[in-house]
């Protein structure tokens, strides 16, 4: 955003943890600042930024993560009603909560705010749903991908390389969440090897070294886009055994066939929304080890299907990154307007509707 535009842009967050990948040094085309994120004011888990206030007079808008546990959005929200700063959120939109306190919370954040932006399309959708019809304007998407100077251009699995290839990547952090230990049973059972990318626990990680030390091989937190490549050269798919977020992008940027669970609400993010079963991917069902192992021979053994799926991937990983995410993003930040009456007039149409709402439940008969 601060490359593509004439916009100064500063980035407000706490301080890097060691084997992110990103270094602020190397970024001269934005101002860092850190400050902390406290848990546990009121004792109720929810976080205060020491410093805010400061860094908001300062500002001519903010895009703040949906992260309604930030006491920080709140702030925003209520200053929004009387100034004329523009105040846009940017995240999931809540596809994973569907209760009804959760659909009163984003009611809220979108009267309030100019606009709520969502990672993904589908996000986009169930976002809508929860949302009374005259909300909907205020509701954007920006395809959640990554940057790279550069497009991809020879990345898909060719037929006779393919053929070579008896090895799948996973990149991403390591955590029992992420089934890597499901995935690895399952390359087993397949016959196939691992290529494993990523970093987490020395301690664990150690552990499935040499447990799995036959078939998988672990290269450590990669973040160098060039060694990605190489590393991924003779791998046939991009497999996630569990809850995944933002390495299906990965796969489809390295031209991989992406093999993932299809039970959307379990997932880490939205990102896997983008694959379509038989398109640019393999949908295997939740914690069914069948499931996989059928997945991963069904890739092993179909040249032409791994072929077909690899173009598929470069396609939607280029479809999500043109424009950039920069360039929605400036667009949808610059041709809005700040709307500070509208916001109080959204708020008084919003307590209008929660009380019909409200009024419109039965009682329960215990």
């Amino acid at each position: 955003m601060a490359t593509n535009s004439a916009v100064e842009l500063t980035v407000f967050a706490k301080q890097p943890d060691d084997g992110m990948g990103y270094d602020v040094n190397d970024e001269s085309s934005f101002e860092f600042r850190f400050i902390p994120a406290n848990w546990n004011v009121f004792g109720r888990g929810l976080r205060w930024s020491s410093g805010f206030l400061r860094c908001y007079r300062e500002t001519d808008c903010i895009i703040h993560f949906g992260d309604y546990k930030f006491l920080t959005i709140w702030v925003c929200l209520l200053l929004s009603v009387f100034n004329k700063k523009k105040f846009f959120l940017h995240g999931q939109g809540g596809y994973k909560n569907d209760r009804l306190v959760g659909r009163l919370i984003y009611i809220i954040f979108v009267a309030l705010s100019d606009g709520y932006i969502c990672y993904t399309e589908y996000s986009r959708k169930a976002l809508l749903g929860k949302l009374p019809s005259f909300l909907h304007r205020k509701v954007f998407v920006v395809s959640n991908t990554l940057y790279f100077p550069k497009m991809p251009l020879e990345n898909k699995v060719t037929h006779e390389k393919s053929r070579e290839g008896q090895e799948l990547l996973y990149l991403g952090r390591l955590r029992r969440s992420c089934g890597i230990e499901f995935l690895l049973e399952a390359a087993t059972e397949a016959k196939l090897k691992v290529k494993v990318i990523g970093g987490g626990d020395e301690e664990y990680i150690n552990a499935l070294s040499e447990k799995y030390n036959s078939i998988a091989t672990f290269y450590g937190p990669v973040f160098e886009l060039e060694k990605q490549r190489e590393i991924a050269q003779s791998c046939i798919a991009g497999v996630y055994g569990g809850n995944a977020g933002l390495s299906v992008v990965h796969y489809l940027y390295l031209g991989l066939p992406v093999i993932v669970h299809s039970d959307i609400a379990s997932h880490m993010g939205p990102e896997p929304s983008y694959i379509s079963h038989g398109y640019n991917g393999i949908l295997f069902e939740k914690d069914n080890p069948e499931s996989l192992i059928n997945a991963l021979i069904q890739i092993k053994s179909d040249d032409l299907l791994r072929a077909k799926l690899s173009e598929n991937a470069l396609s939607t990983f280029t479809a999500l990154s043109k424009p950039s995410m920069a360039d929605k993003m400036l667009q949808i930040v610059e041709g809005t307007a700040s709307n500070e009456r509208g916001h109080a007039v959204s708020l008084l149409i919003v307590l209008a509707f929660l009380t019909t709402l409200v009024a419109d439940v039965s009682p329960v008969a215990v």
